[in-house]
């Protein structure tokens, strides 16, 4: 990628007084914030990495989309493939039949925790880990794109009245990906963590009333 900084290069500032860089065992979009789970050590690596093999990690994601859904709450199935965008943009995971060559099935639920006119605050819970999974669900789905999502806009982007409500809060036109990992538990080995929202969360929550 064209990404200069990244967290792979950073992680030996968390070495602390262990001699071993932590490790990441599993990754967020460039763009999303929120909690990540490290390895200290090669063996709580390997036993972090099992749990998230076997789906004994629960994932809770908070995101605000334009328009608001019809429903207040469901699960969304579908397979998604990993295709080459158009010059500039990179890979992007697309919809496709079960059957197709390299498809993977990418679950998740929703429920709607508040909503206005134009926009609504979202609890996600993947029950998978495909790539892009809960940006893909929310606009192609939903058909409620995630605010700041330049790639996964869907048919229509977000409502020109939520627009027109977050321009004096993003006035240089750049709107941060309106995702955030909130909270991963694993259970199994007694871990849990949860990520305040970000102040760009607040600010656009606040605009949107």
């Amino acid at each position: 990628t064209n990404t200069r900084r990244h967290l792979n290069g950073m992680l030996h500032c968390l070495a602390y007084d262990d001699q071993e860089t932590p490790r990441l065992v599993h990754r967020l979009d460039r763009q999303t914030s929120g909690c990540l789970v490290l390895g200290r050590n090669r063996e709580s690596t390997a036993q972090l990495a099992q749990a998230f093999r076997e789906g004994a990690v629960h994932k809770t994601y908070i995101a605000i989309v334009s328009p608001s859904p019809g429903a207040e709450e469901g699960m969304i199935s579908s397979h998604l493939l990993k295709r080459q965008g158009v010059p500039g943009e990179g890979e992007r995971m697309i919809r496709v039949l079960g059957d197709e060559d390299g498809a993977k099935l990418a679950v998740t639920s929703f429920e709607v925790v508040s909503r206005t006119r134009v926009a609504a605050l979202l609890r996600l819970h993947p029950q998978t880990g495909r790539t892009h999974q809960l940006r893909v669900h929310c606009a192609e789905d939903l058909k409620c794109p995630i605010l700041g999502d330049a790639k996964y806009e869907g048919e229509g982007g977000m409502s020109g009245e939520a627009e027109q409500q977050l321009r004096s809060v993003f006035s240089d036109g750049r709107m941060p990906l309106m995702l955030h990992s909130y909270k991963i538990c694993i259970e199994s080995i007694g871990i849990s963590a949860c990520a305040e929202l970000p102040k760009h969360f607040h600010e656009a929550a606040r605009a949107l009333g």
